[in-house]
């Protein structure tokens, strides 16, 4: 249990100094946004090229890893919508449950609790989350939020308008452009990586603090029941039916990449998803549902570690 402590406590106490540093008054919301901003668009960048364009393309691209990644996460948020629906709840309400349930924060928690747990797969890992989630995941959440919202514009039209707006994204280039080297087989100077990797270094500690500091000053008025129901369906429903898919044998992993995998569904929804259900009016239960899944997850996702280590 010390070791698992040993991993998932600089974790929770960065994101827990964070928040202390925002409530006190050491840093204001918007200088929190600003290191945000820099995170994603030079930090985690210059990680997630160095992540990829320094590996074998099988690393980066497990198959197997994938499927079960997106298979997991299309049941959940199946789930989240069938309950919610037999539930009586409306379509922007089943939407804002499909984001919350199935989307974590792989970036900001999931990358420096693994640089602890299991180092070498973190980057790949990190590569293969995001691939899933922003172009199957988030884009069906999305779709469905405007859906519910009356929009005229088909779903298909809506899925392109996504998907080039996530290939627009730093961070989406920088993947990119990893991929495009390990294809080719045209590998980054060691100047270059030791440049990236210099600043991609940065990134986890910083990510943490933003994440504890974001959490200051959110609209917590909302449906407290729907936040519970997202809460639970993202920090236990998500690594159940998880490690459920794990146990179909064309899916079968390595013991790493296989806790990698349940403990990356296991982590709190992303930082953006109050962002993302902006003009719902569901951004309280949003606010609560993240809130409680960060606060929360100190002790789940430690749990976790400890049942899987």
């Amino acid at each position: 249990m010390l070791t698992v402590l040993s991993i998932t406590f600089p974790v929770f106490a960065v994101m827990g100094i964070g928040y202390l540093s925002v409530w006190k008054g050491l840093f204001t919301p918007p200088e929190i946004r600003t290191l945000g901003k820099f995170i994603l668009n030079i930090a985690l960048p210059a990680l997630l090229f160095n992540a990829v364009a320094t590996r074998d393309l099988s690393d980066v691209l497990n198959l197997p890893y994938l499927a079960a990644y997106a298979l997991a996460g299309l049941l959940t948020g199946g789930v989240a919508l069938l309950v919610l629906s037999a539930q009586g709840e409306g379509r922007a309400r089943q939407a804002v449950g499909w984001i919350g349930v199935n989307s974590p924060n792989s970036a900001f928690i999931g990358f420096p609790l693994l640089s602890f747990f299991s180092p070498e797969i973190a980057g790949p890992v990190l590569t293969m989350n995001f691939l899933v989630e922003n172009f199957l995941l988030v884009p069906i959440g999305l779709i469905l939020l405007e859906s519910a919202k009356g929009s005229s514009t088909s779903a298909l039209s809506l899925l392109g308008h996504t998907i080039l707006a996530v290939m627009k994204r730093p961070m989406m280039i920088a993947l990119s452009l990893g991929l495009v080297a390990v294809l080719t087989g045209i590998h980054p100077p060691a100047t270059f990586q030791r440049l990236f990797g210099f600043i991609g270094a940065t990134a986890p500690a910083l990510a943490l603090f933003c994440v504890g500091g974001a959490l200051v000053g959110l609209p917590l008025r909302g449906n407290k029941g729907l936040a519970a129901q997202i809460t639970l369906g993202k920090l236990f429903l998500h690594p159940a039916l998880t490690a459920a898919v794990l146990m179909i044998p064309a899916l079968t992993l390595a013991p790493d990449l296989q806790t990698a995998l349940i403990l990356s569904a296991a982590l709190p929804m992303f930082s953006i998803y109050t962002v993302l259900v902006q003009g719902s009016g569901e951004e309280g239960v949003a606010s609560l549902a993240m809130l409680w899944a960060n606060v929360a997850a100190v002790a789940s996702v430690t749990a976790l570690l400890w049942a899987l280590a």
